[in-house]
């Protein structure tokens, strides 16, 4: 059995944030530069997006169960404490700053965490709590180029979603 089966966890809604594989790919290599072990954070990826795995190709080996356990919107590690758990995150985050057509609303990344696409309460208590962060993002490539477009989004939808 390949190792990285046993480290796979089900499809959680806030993964549907993702970009897709291509996507994931891109911005494992291009923060890459920013993890301790690039390596770990190529095979969480891997585990978590198994399309994904054949534009990354990890080294063979299970990926650390604490960064496949991450959820993106629950766990925000920073850069300087936990570097792998930081880039992976904002991996996983990465569609929050999609073009506005193509933007996953509250009803898909949040499914789990709402009772439902007509709780407009649960949609908005998702959507401020990424608003009130400080910063969606912890690794500066993405503050720069994903930052804005995240918060444009996220309070397009705070607005629809507000009681």
């Amino acid at each position: 059995m390949d190792p990285t089966t046993r480290a796979r966890r089900p499809r959680t809604a806030a993964l549907r944030l993702a970009g897709g594989p291509g996507d994931m790919a891109f911005w494992v290599a291009e923060l890459a530069h920013r993890a301790a072990d690039p390596g770990a954070v190529a095979r969480a990826v891997a585990a978590i997006e198994p399309a994904a795995a054949p534009l990354l190709r990890p080294a063979a080996g299970a990926p650390p169960e604490s960064l496949v356990a991450l959820d993106p919107l629950r766990d925000r590690p920073y850069l300087d404490e936990d570097p792998d758990a930081a880039v992976l995150v904002d991996v996983l985050l990465t569609g929050l700053s999609r073009p506005r057509a193509e933007y996953p609303d509250s009803r898909v990344w949040a499914a789990d965490r709402i009772d439902g696409p007509d709780d407009l309460a649960g949609r908005h208590r998702a959507v401020r709590a990424l608003l009130d962060l400080d910063s969606i993002y912890a690794t500066p490539e993405c503050r720069a180029r994903l930052e804005g477009r995240a918060r444009y989004n996220l309070a397009t939808e705070e607005r629809a979603t507000r009681g």
